[in-house]
């Protein structure tokens, strides 16, 4: 027990503001990662008075139906609320980072997505650019245990966990049985109602302003259709 606590009081503490303060020194940063903060908004897909209705809300906010049950927001159950392996680990904290490529931007757009209903319901999706990197800095009690990182390639996602402290984390166990793309693969999909977080393989950014579909101006997010 006294080795886990000397290796925790060495590791970095988690700031708020840069993540290169934090990032471990022996493994290289990608340029231009900026920490961001998670994303508390989905998209809910349903006919509402005979029309389509698609608006945004917050992953507290559970789904009520006339006549029917209140269906539960997946975005607040597991394993879709917290970082995966860390939702038995008390004292946890994820912050996550992104790297998007100079000169590029994620892009946005409208589909119609099949919901469950009696035809497609309306969407926003969005995409990110081939190089784009995703960071996850994973905490315990404010030192930092781990690292992972999604790198966005012409053939998809490429994750990985660049470091590791070596602490050991009382109830953390990563995702047993499971590869990352098993569950980033399910972004943006679901039933009639709310949806999972996310789109293009990443949960917890979220390109708009708030509770708007505005594009967020910290972050290059364009139209798909705008130069």
């Amino acid at each position: 027990m006294r080795l886990t606590i000397l290796a925790l009081a060495l590791l970095p503490v988690l700031a708020e503001d840069n993540v290169r303060d934090v990032w471990p020194r022996d493994v290289d940063m990608p340029p231009g990662l900026r920490f961001y903060a998670r994303s508390e908004y989905s998209q809910r897909l349903t006919i509402t008075n005979g029309y389509d209705t698609l608006r945004i809300v917050h992953q507290d906010t559970d789904d009520a139906f006339a006549n029917a049950p209140t269906v539960l927001n997946p975005n607040r159950l597991f394993p879709w609320k917290v970082s995966g392996g860390l939702d038995k680990v008390r004292g946890f904290q994820s912050k996550t980072a992104l790297a998007v490529p100079k000169g590029q931007a994620v892009r946005f757009w409208s589909e119609r997505v099949e919901a469950g209903a009696r035809h497609p319901l309306p969407r926003a999706s969005w995409s990110f650019p081939v190089g784009t990197v995703a960071a996850d800095l994973l905490s315990h009690d404010g030192k930092l245990f781990e690292v992972r990182t999604l790198t966005k390639t012409a053939k998809g996602w490429h994750s990985e966990v660049v470091w590791g402290s070596g602490a050991k984390v009382r109830g953390y166990t990563g995702h047993p049985g499971k590869k990352c793309h098993e569950c980033h693969d399910k972004v943006g999909s679901g039933s009639y109602g709310v949806r999972i977080r996310g789109s293009d393989g990443i949960f917890s950014f979220w390109p708009f302003e708030g509770e708007s579909f505005t594009p967020r101006t910290d972050f290059p997010v364009k139209h798909w259709n705008s130069n």
